[in-house]
């Protein structure tokens, strides 16, 4: 069959947010898995087609962070920037968005070219949490679409945006606001960054802003793939080696030193998450499963909790 056109999706998102889940109802029988080249993490890649166009799929492998340290997190920070999919798909879970918000801001800080997956609406819906799925599309200006993976049925919308964005243009998206200090240092680095990647024509996604934060904390990992990808060393620069130097120097004057720059930076993603879905996700009254409170507070005090301890461990 000739189809239009075919595009390549990366799939991504938190561990048990029902992203294999949402894989497999888009792939049915249409995937394989292996696993990472010199990586023992397993991989699932498929297709699936919509509206006569061809998507092929592949199921990254599920990551708190971007900031590589584990196998999974070097895996899914180098396939988003470095493999250039078409389209990332975002998939969230609908019952703890707030968490699984950090990850969506690491990413659409690499793509312009992003999708929010907003899955297990029905178990958000259980637990008495509603999400404002237009103003979070809003404020993160990411096409976002709720779905319940396991009914297929509600993963049409999540195909029509889908199927938007790989024909539209690419927008900005949502900027992350790290602490005064690490904003300046970055103002320091970016146009020099900016202008380096204005000269050279790079295979593979990135922005000045990601580049010059990774610059700054220095991450081995990545930089060690950026420059095995494009045979290419940034902080080689001249210009972008004596911005790096007044940055560090800015920084080191702030205390802020390069062991805990990265602590800076998640904690900047992190009270970024909390604004966003503040904004956007109303949570249960305080006298909501206040009996599984209670009982919480019986089975885990200091009378209850050894004797329930010892008849579980007994039974």
């Amino acid at each position: 069959m000739k189809y239009e056109k075919e595009f390549t999706v990366a799939l991504a998102g938190n561990p048990n947010v029902g992203k294999s889940t949402v894989f497999n109802a888009l792939t049915g029988l249409k995937q394989h898995t292996g696993n990472w080249v010199g990586k023992t993490v397993g991989n699932a890649a498929g297709s699936y087609t919509y509206n006569n166009n061809k998507y092929l799929i592949t199921d990254l492998p599920g990551t708190y962070s971007l900031c590589a340290h584990s196998a999974e997190e070097i895996i899914a920070c180098r396939h988003i920037c470095l493999e250039k999919p078409d389209v990332t798909v975002i998939v969230c879970d609908a019952s703890c968005l707030e968490r699984n918000l950090n990850l969506v801001l690491q990413i659409t800080e690499i793509t312009s070219k992003a999708v929010l997956c907003v899955n297990m609406m029905d178990e958000a819906e259980k637990k008495n949490i509603t999400i404002d799925l237009d103003q979070l599309s809003d404020l993160l200006c990411v096409p976002v679409a709720g779905t319940s993976a396991r009914k297929k049925s509600t993963l049409s919308s999540f195909l029509e945006r889908l199927d938007d964005i790989t024909e539209g243009p690419a927008i900005p998206h949502y900027q992350v606001t790290y602490c005064p200090e690490l904003e300046k240092a970055v103002s320091m680095v970016e146009p020099a960054v900016k202008n380096w990647l204005d000269t050279h024509e790079l295979p593979f996604y990135t922005t000045s802003r990601f580049l010059s934060l990774r610059l700054l904390e220095d991450d081995p990992s990545f930089l060690r793939s950026f420059t095995n990808a494009c045979q290419l060393v940034p902080s080689q620069d001249p210009a972008i080696a004596d911005c790096l130097k007044t940055a560090w120097d800015h920084l080191n004057r702030k205390g802020i030193f390069k062991d805990i720059l990265k602590d800076r930076i998640v904690s900047g993603l992190i009270d970024n998450a909390e604004t966003i879905a503040s904004l956007c996700v109303k949570l249960p009254e305080r006298s909501y499963n206040e009996t599984d409170r209670k009982l919480d507070r019986i089975l885990t005090g200091r009378l209850a909790a050894y004797p329930a301890m010892d008849g579980l461990l007994a039974l």
